[in-house]
């Protein structure tokens, strides 16, 4: 029996070649089909076939279902159909579409899109232009670790050993390089200067948490170092990052003797060390001067959600979000994942409040920032605290955001609710966390 999504792109090849036939426009046809599809595998198999037509049309549909589409699924095939589009005009609006972010799997479907020479070279130019914000130039960045050539590697070991450069950028490069094969000894060596000089909290963590995909028993001393810092997370990290470059100079040594006739065959070695459980965790909060009153309680709830998961030897980062109304998109602040306590109590304590949100409370933009766009460790597990005290400003763009992520990358939402003169939960926040698979706490 074929299967049914060849059945469909077949029965749509027939149909569009009929349409040709008749003089008819095919793609207007691919379009009113989709925009009656209710069915994912049929929207999948509509979207292949606006790809094979190439007009602008289909590209702006394309976009269109990477933005919205409710199955993850679909928006990664979007993703994936919009590069085989030729031309400049496509390139320009994957680039956008790669700096709004989204689900991992559009990331990285949108980053193989653009994996062609003429392709790479315009995402090296809109690295080097004014036009990304941080965190768009940190997710075009974090898309470099999808391609295989020269160009793209030079720039990642250049923003990564930059010492200069922005935190962030530094060490979305250092994990784009961890997933390229073609980095080999040059990420080694990174990562050994790194250890070696390194006092920023974030960049030494971030290069901690590097060995574990590299674990190179060259990088002992730098991870010996670390040892040595007065931080309890570094030193945590770094006990981890020592027994597991121990063992594996041990695997090593056993496979070497067994090779030349030594020792046991197979190789004897002790057992690895247990993996750390990675926690990446947002904290997104209205910062209208109704909420803004309750600095202190963020900064208390945030360290306590830390501290519990650092007790259990969790490797824990925070990001921030402050939002404002939906009039000020703009004045959002976000300050990227950290492992830099000092830095969040510092970025929550200097957020600078306005406005009010009589329209409700701008969440969706809290939630485009703290999860479209926050630069998400591979692996770790991944959550978003919103923190308001009215309803929901837009309910159906916030739960769609919420959805997506939950359904996509298993990243809960939860709410933290300042109850002050209202009486109970507005339903739209209620709904909210209950579309990411999260809790409400209420606060009086």
């Amino acid at each position: 029996m074929p299967h049914p999504l060849r059945s469909l792109a077949i029965t749509a090849v027939l149909l569009l070649a009929s349409a040709a036939a008749r003089g008819e426009d095919p793609v207007a046809g691919l379009l009113e089909r989709l925009a009656g599809a209710q069915d994912p595998g049929d929207r999948i198999a509509l979207v292949r076939q606006l790809a094979g037509e190439g007009s602008g049309r289909a590209a702006t549909a394309l976009a269109r279902l990477i933005r919205t589409d409710p199955v993850p699924a679909v928006r990664i095939e979007a993703a994936a159909a919009l590069g085989r589009i030729a031309g400049e005009e496509t390139t320009a609006l994957l680039l956008d579409l790669l700096g709004e972010g989204g689900i991992s799997g559009v990331r990285q479907a949108l980053a193989r899109s653009l994996d062609g020479a003429r392709r790479r070279a315009a995402l090296l130019e809109r690295l080097g232009s004014p036009k990304p914000d941080g965190p768009g130039r940190a997710l075009l960045t974090e898309a470099l670790g999808e391609f295989g050539d020269p160009a793209s590697l030079h720039a990642l070991l250049s923003v990564a050993a930059d010492e200069k450069g922005d935190v962030t950028r530094r060490i979305v490069a250092l994990e784009a390089l961890s997933r390229r094969a073609d980095a080999g000894e040059q990420v080694t060596e990174l990562l050994a200067a790194i250890l070696a000089r390194s006092r920023d909290t974030t960049l030494l963590m971030a290069a901690l948490d590097a060995i574990r995909g590299r674990p190179d028993p060259a990088l002992l001393p730098g991870a010996e170092r670390a040892l040595t810092f007065p931080e309890g997370p570094i030193q945590e990290a770094a006990r981890h990052a020592v027994d597991l470059l121990r063992f594996e100079a041990a695997r090593r040594a056993a496979a070497a003797a067994a090779a030349e006739g030594y020792g046991s065959n197979p190789p004897t070695t002790p057992l690895p060390p247990p993996d750390r459980p990675r926690f990446d965790i947002v904290f997104a909060f209205d910062s209208t001067g109704s909420v803004c009153g309750h600095l202190d309680l963020i900064q208390e709830r945030i360290l306590l959600r830390c501290r519990a998961l650092t007790d259990l030897g969790s490797d824990v980062r925070v990001g921030v979000v402050a939002f404002r109304t939906a009039r000020q998109p703009e004045t959002t602040q976000v300050l990227p994942l950290t492992h830099d306590l000092d830095v969040v109590r510092r970025f929550v304590a200097d957020a600078k409040a306005g406005g009010a949100d009589s329209q409700g409370a701008a969440i969706h933009l809290g939630l485009e920032e703290g999860l479209d766009r926050m630069p998400w460790r591979r692996g770790a597990r991944r959550a978003i605290t919103i923190v308001a005290d009215s309803r929901c400003h837009d309910p159906e763009r916030s739960l769609s955001i919420a959805k997506i992520h939950l359904a996509a990358d298993q990243t809960r939402v939860h709410v933290l609710y300042l109850l002050r003169t209202r009486t109970k939960v507005p339903d739209s926040v209620r709904d909210l966390a209950a579309a990411g698979g999260g809790t409400v706490e209420v606060i009086e």
